[in-house]
């Protein structure tokens, strides 16, 4: 994820932005949650906040990666 103009302490819709990023990760790949996932998967910004664009190029939904 990149917000896009921040420094390292971020303003605080910034901040509210990266959780979200977090949240729909961790719903995506640690509680298999596949409304999250799919939101993960083709979602480019949070709604709201900032400026923010989705960075992961490459996501594996199953398999093994050695």
């Amino acid at each position: 994820m990149e917000l896009i103009d921040q420094v390292h302490i971020f303003e605080p819709n910034s901040r509210q932005d990266k959780e979200n990023w977090e949240m729909l990760f961790f719903n995506a790949y640690l509680k298999h949650n596949q409304r999250a996932l799919v939101e993960l998967k083709h979602g480019l910004s949070m709604d709201g906040g900032n400026e923010n664009l989705q960075l992961l190029e490459y996501q594996r939904t199953q398999g093994i990666v050695y």
